[in-house]
């Protein structure tokens, strides 16, 4: 019954309105809500070898419930990925790029191959703007939020840089 509200919102509202399933928490942000964030984080740090395991469940079950919201009929996929504080991201951006970035790249295209229009919308608070070309590179769509009380989120300046690019 998980996508039933789901399906019936679509089958009402489909028709006249952009709907949005919503994968709340993806790659990185479950992972470590599933274990506690220290211990995510300094397991990941340690390379300990339970990791990468519960990073392909948990990309396994986030691309299957987004597929199953694009079969559903939602105009847009939300992916949720708090990656950033206020000052900086939560791991560098070459340790995003080289853990995080291929999973999200392998999930957002199987939501294209199963619906080529589909937007994506990468949600993430803090001070990724670090991050903002790589989630172009991988299909992003659209950016959610810009805080412009953040390091490197000046909505002026991200929208002169990448504007053609990706909405905000």
């Amino acid at each position: 019954g998980r996508f039933d509200k789901a399906k019936r919102d679509i089958d009402n509202f489909g028709e006249n309105y952009f709907t949005i399933g919503d994968v709340e928490i993806s790659l990185f942000e479950m992972a470590w809500h599933l274990t506690g964030l220290e211990k995510y984080m300094v397991a990941m740090l340690c390379e300990e070898p339970w990791v990468e395991p519960l990073n392909d469940k948990v990309e396994a079950w986030s691309t299957g419930l987004a597929l199953q919201l694009v079969r559903a009929g939602v105009d847009a996929i939300w992916l949720g990925e708090d990656l950033g504080s206020q000052t900086s991201t939560l791991i560098s951006p070459d340790d995003w790029r080289k853990k995080f970035k291929p999973r999200h790249k392998r999930m957002i295209d199987r939501l294209r191959k199963e619906n080529p229009e589909i937007i994506i919308i990468m949600h993430s608070d803090g001070a990724v703007a670090p991050l903002i070309d790589d989630f172009i590179e991988i299909g992003v769509d659209v950016y959610n939020p810009v805080q412009p009380n953040v390091a490197g989120s000046d909505p002026q300046e991200l929208k002169d840089r990448y504007g053609k690019n990706i909405s905000f």
